[in-house]
Order: C-alpha cells, then sequence, then structure tokens
C-alpha cells in the first residue's frame, strides 16, 4: 500500500490536510482504510478505484500519521509506512499601526 500526505511533511494550523492509500487496483480489493494520528483514529473510508482517503484539521503538534487496510477474505490487513508531520502556527498576523 502506498501512503500520502497534502500538503507534504507540514501544514499550519485550521489547514485542511488529506490522508490517501493507494492500494493495486484489484476488483478482490475491497473493504476499509482506517487512517490514524498516533493512536489516534481519524477515522475509516471505504476504497473506491483502489484509493481511499480521509481528510482532517489538528491542532498545533507533531504527529505520525499512518494507515491500515482492514483486510478482507481474501488480503489481510496491511498497514502502512509512518509518516512524521507537523502542524505549526498560523503565520503571523499584523497588527493594526497607530501612525496615520
Amino acid at each position: 500500500m502506498q501512503f500520502f500526505v497534502s500538503p507534504a511533511e507540514a501544514a499550519a494550523v485550521g489547514t485542511p490536510v488529506t490522508l490517501t492509500a493507494a492500494l493495486p487496483h484489484d476488483p478482490a480489493i475491497a473493504g476499509l482504510v482506517e487512517f490514524f494520528a498516533g493512536p489516534q483514529s481519524l477515522g475509516q473510508t471505504a476504497i473506491a478505484s483502489g484509493k481511499a482517503s480521509v481528510t482532517t484539521t489538528l491542532p498545533l503538534g507533531h504527529y505520525t500519521f499512518h494507515a491500515t487496510f482492514t483486510g478482507n477474505s481474501q488480503y489481510v490487513e496491511t498497514p502502512s509506512a509512518l509518516i512524521p508531520y507537523i502542524i505549526t502556527p498560523g503565520p503571523p498576523r499584523r497588527r493594526a499601526s497607530n501612525k496615520p
């Protein structure tokens, strides 16, 4: 299973982050992929056209994302690689100037 996160490597607080698992195109691959940020489940999504995705926003912090294909009658449960990720503070806000 291939596993991707977009945007790659880091995002600012409030930015949607999409996790995608891509499985080989085989009609027998049906089922669910569960996505995680560390031990916290971000949800399960059904595989469609060989892919499953979830989009989320997370608070400031360091995360390790991974996904698990839950398996079916023909394929065993399969974990993805781990992807380290950082949610950073948003862009700095400008202060209003008292100067005319």
